[in-house]
């Protein structure tokens, strides 16, 4: 009986031994089709539903300068060949202001693996009234759209930009205090510039005639848009605040299309006794360019944000921005240049406001 009792026990520990090995043999193929992507995926930092918020709405204030190359319009200390003694000059460009402008999202934290979609658009105009005039004695500048000799000169710029794009992204962590948000999305942009420049030149010493150019760009364009957005969270953080510095960046490429008009007018002020001289125009052109414009983005700033009623957040940031579209700038009245100018850039202080519920 004994020796019966043992020869069992021994069979059933054979065979838990090989049930065992059989199901961890099974886990393991299971995993394996799995793949060990999936079964490592960084846990994403928004939920959706009851543990977190599912809409979020945001408001940017925006205080920036614009600037543009290729605006250049005159060039003071200009001394014949004769002279020994020459004073570095200054190259005029006109005013550069900060101006206000503002941006505006609305996003929705989808049920999927925590992604998200958001909209967002961009307003800023760059409205400058007043001329900027060059700082020069008579006779000592010279125009560099014309080359001739100024007895004075002044210039203004106006841009009006918009831009809309649309996102999808994901936000997880990549760490205990590192989170990363790849995106990738679309993005439309237009703006509409004007550049005026009125210079007076010289012929034999005296004021003789006064030059006037009306440069008008409308330019518009649409393409792909991606970027990444890493931030790290001080410690130590909690479950309901956080603060965090950031860094976000992007890139598109977009299509465009560039419709640039150009008007040079003289008027003949040393014959002229009246303001209603008539002008005589040398130039008069539209040219529309169509080409692929690159831009790039970049923001460095610091977050703060908090959770509270289990699935509303607040969240507040102010950043150093930089936006910068390349070749840009296709105005010009040169007869001998019809081909881009510079870039254009926007940079300054951008303060944000974001809830979600």
């Amino acid at each position: 009986m004994e020796t019966n009792l043992k020869k069992l026990l021994t069979i059933l520990g054979i065979a838990t031994f090989s049930a065992s090995s059989a199901f961890a043999a099974t886990y393991d193929n299971d995993q394996d089709k799995e793949g060990p992507a999936k079964s490592a995926v960084p846990p994403a930092k928004n939920q959706s539903g009851e543990d977190g918020p599912s809409v979020m709405i945001s408001a940017d204030y925006t205080l920036w300068t614009a600037r543009q190359y290729g605006l250049a319009y005159a060039e003071s200390n200009f001394y014949s060949p004769a002279t020994t003694t020459p004073v570095m000059g200054t190259v005029f460009y006109p005013r550069w202001k900060l101006r206000s402008g503002f941006k505006v999202d609305l996003g929705v934290y989808l049920p999927h693996d925590g992604w998200d979609l958001v909209a967002e658009y961009t307003w800023f105009y760059n409205k400058n009234n007043d001329f900027k005039s060059a700082d020069f004695l008579s006779g000592q500048g010279v125009s560099l759209r014309t080359g001739s000799t100024l007895d004075s000169a002044k210039s203004r710029w106006n841009n009006f930009y918009n831009r809309i794009d649309a996102t999808l992204a994901r936000t997880f962590y990549a760490g205990h205090y590192l989170t990363i948000r790849p995106f990738l999305g679309v993005l439309g942009a237009w703006d509409d510039q004007k550049s005026n420049t009125e210079c007076v030149t010289l012929v034999q010493s005296l004021p003789s005639n006064t030059e006037v150019e009306d440069l008008d760009q409308e330019w518009w364009g649409f393409g792909p848009y991606a970027g990444v957005c890493p931030s790290y969270i001080f410690p130590p953080a909690d479950s309901q605040n956080q603060w965090s510095i950031f860094l976000n960046s992007g890139i598109a490429l977009a299509l465009a299309r560039s419709e640039n008009d150009a008007k040079t007018s003289t008027f003949n002020t040393a014959n002229s006794s009246t303001t209603d001289d008539q002008p005589t125009t040398s130039l008069y052109s539209r040219s529309v360019y169509w080409g692929v414009d690159p831009m790039l983005e970049l923001a460095i700033g610091l977050r703060w944000e908090t959770w509270f009623e289990t699935n509303w957040n607040f969240m507040l940031q102010a950043a150093w921005e930089h936006q910068i579209w390349l070749e840009h700038n296709k105005m010009s009245a040169n007869k001998q240049d019809r081909i881009p100018r510079g870039n254009y850039s926007m940079n300054g202080l951008t303060i944000k406001a974001l809830i979600g519920f």
